[in-house]
């Protein structure tokens, strides 16, 4: 696992590093959204993290009820910001390009921008291990590590409906431009949202973008944690 915590934290590191190289060696403006998006990707794993510390703190020392009640206000605190951590995927369609004034070699920017969205699956799907962890101390404390002891119907619905949600996400976030604190202007959010799929074809879009995020990330999280977690 440690192994897999620290390939991640080099993703991040090297897509950072590639993008604040960009400028230096092609005569670039340095392409601020960028970063600011990888920012806001890794938000969710510090509010998580925070929030189980604070939560069997508050367990421990005052009273489990009210730690209980902290660690349900992150996991939904951390749910809203989770689509952030998936969102590096849409940077794919390199419109970072087309505010450059001089060209940049098509191999870098692959490369770059490869690298970022990588780093946003990867942050992803680390959010939700870390979750399934969370699962397995709560309901069989003497396996929480290992995979295999939690795989059950819940568990697999449970991991689904969050790569929906991140799914769903991601969507507004990148075709109605929406953030994770909009949701604190309900009306104007659903205004919005109303205006939007009265469009023709925008239901059948969100449909078909959301199936296929999702496979796509419950496919990764096959092939990246669960090894890490049922190896033996």
């Amino acid at each position: 696992m440690l192994t897999l915590i620290l390939g991640i934290a080099a993703m991040n590191l090297f897509a950072a590093v590639l993008i604040l190289l960009r400028p230096k060696l092609f005569g670039t403006k340095l392409y601020k959204p960028m970063l600011k998006n990888m920012g806001l990707s890794l938000l969710p794993l510090f509010v998580l993290t925070a929030a189980i510390l604070f939560m069997f703190l508050v367990m421990i020392c005052i009273a489990p009820a009210a730690g209980l009640a902290i660690g349900l206000a992150g996991v939904v605190l951390w749910l809203l910001l989770l689509p952030n951590a998936g969102y590096l995927v849409t940077e794919l369609n390199l419109n970072h390009r087309t505010a450059d004034k001089k060209e940049v070699p098509m191999w870098y920017d692959i490369i770059a921008v490869l690298a970022l969205s990588m780093s946003g699956v990867m942050n992803t799907l680390l959010n939700v291990m870390l979750l399934q962890l969370i699962y397995g101390v709560f309901v069989h404390p003497a396996d929480a590590f290992d995979l295999g002891a939690v795989n059950n119907r819940i568990f697999w619905l449970m991991i689904s409906a969050v790569f929906l949600l991140i799914s769903f996400g991601i969507y507004i976030g990148r075709y109605l431009r929406f953030n994770s604190w909009d949701i604190l202007k309900p009306k104007h959010f659903i205004s919005l949202l109303k205006q939007h799929f009265r469009q023709p074809g925008k239901g059948k879009e969100l449909m078909v973008f959301v199936l296929c995020h999702t496979a796509f990330f419950l496919l990764m999280y096959l092939i990246v944690v669960w090894p890490v977690l049922t190896e033996r």
